[in-house]
């Protein structure tokens, strides 16, 4: 699945959980394709995470874990 197709699926399904504020998929050292998704509030990611817990996305079975805020804005969404 391309990049922007990946994060539009994400997208419409992370915002279930509330207001998705950033996601970025990197392609540099990405050949797993994770995604990285913030939420406006940690409840509605803890939500995700109990939802999304090893379910199926493409194929894929979904883990979840947390990143430190300045490692998310670190990250570089397309590169």
């Amino acid at each position: 699945m391309e990049r922007e197709g990946l994060k539009e699926d994400m997208l419409e399904e992370c915002a279930k959980f509330g207001t998705v504020e950033a996601i970025k998929v990197p392609i540099a050292g990405n050949s797993d394709a994770s995604l990285y998704v913030k939420w406006s509030a940690a409840a509605e990611a803890a939500a995700a995470r109990k939802s999304f817990a090893n379910r199926k996305f493409d194929g894929r079975v979904v883990t979840l874990s947390h990143l430190p805020e300045a490692d998310f804005l670190a990250l570089r969404d397309g590169e």
